[in-house]
């Protein structure tokens, strides 16, 4: 499903990546706290970071017209962008 994502625009595909590290540069920060220690074990460190790319899943129902434009977005097309978040909930259901 995250290499669908990708595959959509260059932005998103690098955006998933860095997504990918930057939680787990989270998480690997989160478990020096000692309150953590006991839930982030490294397989649930592991499944998390794997599972960061599907994030923006909900993109894959935004057009392509809109993820590539070049340009600034006209509100309806930001609004379409925007409803991603809710797209991608409905999706991973």
């Amino acid at each position: 499903m995250a290499d669908l994502v990708e595959s959509r625009d260059q932005c998103t595909g690098d955006h998933v990546h860095k997504t990918a590290a930057y939680t787990r540069i989270i998480m690997e920060q989160l478990r020096k706290n000692v309150s953590y220690t006991d839930q982030l074990t490294d397989a649930f460190i592991e499944d998390v970071v794997r599972s960061a790319p599907l994030h923006d899943i909900g993109k894959i129902q935004v057009k392509d017209a809109i993820l590539n434009k070049p340009g600034k977005l006209t509100e309806e097309e930001f609004e379409e962008i925007k409803s991603h978040a809710s797209a991608g909930r409905i999706l991973t259901r």
